[in-house]
């Protein structure tokens, strides 16, 4: 038996073997994925794709994104199948895997420090399977911070193998750079890592003049978004119950909020949701949180000075959370998917703690059993988070349990019950929705919609022309209020609800349509003889 566990233990050591494990675990909890529906966002890639020309993709002034090419050149190539647009995701996820896995043995190769073998397999393992993952994988819409980290790691492994002899790895690590900021601005902080790479494994007095470009590219990116920032804030003033209220953050709130929530999440990943909008905390547990921040900055600190490794996959934790922990009120306080790079950082911390403590000869059978332990426990609560995601009905109803006290919730809830004909239980979950704000224009609509499916036009009307009311942008009110006054044969008053319709959506097909049918209605209505 001691000779099994021996040949065992040798075989698992060959990187061939661990590469292969770490694909398995990834085809084990995303292979079944593939034929989800799309949910959330994703619903409305279809029609975002079919108004878009190749000409407009590349707009700069609306804001180039490659992920935006991907999904149109998959939307016209093979058309609107969910698997092909998810399998993105899963590619780009399985490469961030291999890549954490080559740069800590590479790191390891040249700083061993009496590390074990497995900790690069170890600390891979945990990032390829955490629950946490699952919103950056399984939603299409959130493959972006997938596809970004993906490419900002190959940036980092290229980095790694550069020398003054290597050229073409340097200049490989920067269009890597580039490629991962044109999929998301937020990798806008990365080149801090290449700082505290440089301070912790290299030579920063000697290699400072190649880190120059990263900055350099980051700060044209930086300037050229902070161009749009007037937009995106008068965009989140008008959906107040997106961003709650006021345009910004308190940082002393806001802060010490997301880090010790995403620290939570990576060690007890129970209440996954789309919407982490359930805090309530007390003054208490903020100022706790506070603390626990600030004693977490001293650490750093030391850990610059003594455990110069350690001070790296710190900073790998925090520097991909520092664009969403701006105080605007551009990004949630805290959204799993935003933490994609940050978990690397934690896993690697995790098992070097493990190793450390577990890394004798005698203790190498507990070594394995907790890893073994951990890693059936991250993949069973993985395989259970990726059912939510199933379709829209399984994805609401999995967020109701978990952000009650959100009115997106609601508002979708009440979709879930309207699709399947319920449609008392779908009015109360509007109403619901609008409790929780007043201001919610979208609920207000939804309302609309069920009334006339129950036949109550005036009740109808009544929330069609609050939710205008409260969005004047919302056309679709617009609309749904010209079929209210074109069935009451108001038809001079639904042309004008119509032209208010045409002014936010002047090219749509069906808008236009209902102009050609009211103008003749009015034709024909004025020839009838009063």
């Amino acid at each position: 038996m001691k000779k099994l566990f021996f040949r065992l233990f040798r075989v698992f050591q060959r990187p061939l073997i661990q590469r292969l494990l770490l694909v398995a675990f990834i085809g084990i909890i995303y292979i079944p994925t593939l034929p989800y529906a799309f949910v959330s966002d994703d619903i409305h890639i279809g029609e975002t794709m079919a108004g878009m020309t190749l000409s407009s993709v590349f707009d700069t002034s609306t804001g180039f994104h490659l992920s935006t090419l991907v999904q149109y050149m998959l939307y016209h190539s093979v058309g609107l199948v969910p698997w092909i647009f998810r399998f993105v995701n899963i590619f780009a996820h399985a490469g961030s895997v291999l890549l954490v896995y080559a740069i800590l043995r590479r790191l390891q190769k040249n700083h061993t420090h009496g590390h074990s073998s497995f900790l690069p397999f170890f600390a891979a393992t945990i990032f390829a399977v955490h629950p946490l993952v699952i919103e950056s994988v399984v939603w299409i819409s959130g493959g972006v911070y997938a596809l970004y980290g993906c490419f900002f790691l190959l940036s980092l492994w290229f980095y790694m193998r550069d020398s003054t002899h290597e050229r073409l790895s340097y200049g490989a690590s920067i269009v890597c750079f580039i490629i991962s900021l044109l999929f998301s601005e937020k990798a806008i902080g990365l080149p801090l890592l290449f700082i505290v790479y440089e301070y912790s494994f290299g030579h920063i007095k000697k290699h400072w003049k190649q880190l120059l470009p990263y900055g350099f590219i980051s700060l044209c990116f930086l300037c050229f978004n902070l161009v749009k920032m007037p937009q995106r804030l008068l965009e989140v003033g008008a959906h107040s119950h997106i961003a709650g209220t006021g345009l910004f953050y308190n940082p002393f709130i806001q802060v010490p909020l997301a880090i010790v929530s995403y620290i939570q999440l990576f060690f007890w990943p129970r209440d996954l949701t789309l919407y982490h909008t359930e805090y309530n905390l007390t003054g208490f547990m903020i100022g706790l949180r506070l603390i626990l921040v600030i004693l977490g900055v001293c650490s750093i600190i030391w850990m610059g000075k003594y455990k110069k490794q350690w001070f790296f996959w710190m900073c790998f934790f925090l520097v991909p959370l520092l664009p969403m922990l701006t105080p605007f009120r551009i990004a949630w306080v805290v959204a799993e998917r935003y933490a994609y790079l940050s978990i690397i950082g934690l896993s690697v911390l995790v098992i070097s703690l493990f190793d450390i403590l577990l890394h004798s000869k005698y203790l190498t059978k507990i070594y394995g059993i907790c890893f073994l332990f951990i890693v059936s426990c991250l993949l069973s609560r993985s395989i259970m988070r990726t059912h939510d995601w199933y379709n829209e009905d399984t994805l609401w109803i999995a967020t109701s349990k978990t952000s009650p006290g959100y009115p997106n919730t609601w508002n979708n809830m009440g979709d879930v019950y309207s699709r399947h004909g319920d449609f008392s239980r779908a009015l109360v979950s509007f109403q619901k929705a609008i409790q929780l704000d007043p201001m919610y224009a979208e609920a207000y609509h939804n309302a609309g919609e069920t009334y006339v499916l129950l036949g109550d036009m005036d009740q109808a009307q009544a929330m069609y022309e609050k939710a205008v009311a409260y969005r004047p942008t919302l056309w679709q009110s617009w609309y749904a209020l010209t079929i209210i006054a074109v069935r009451q044969q108001k038809y001079e008053k639904g042309l004008e609800m119509l032209t208010n319709a045409l002014r936010i959506n002047p090219n749509h097909v069906l808008l236009l349509q209902m102009r050609q049918t009211i103008l003749h209605l009015l034709e024909t209505s004025s020839k009838i003889p009063q």
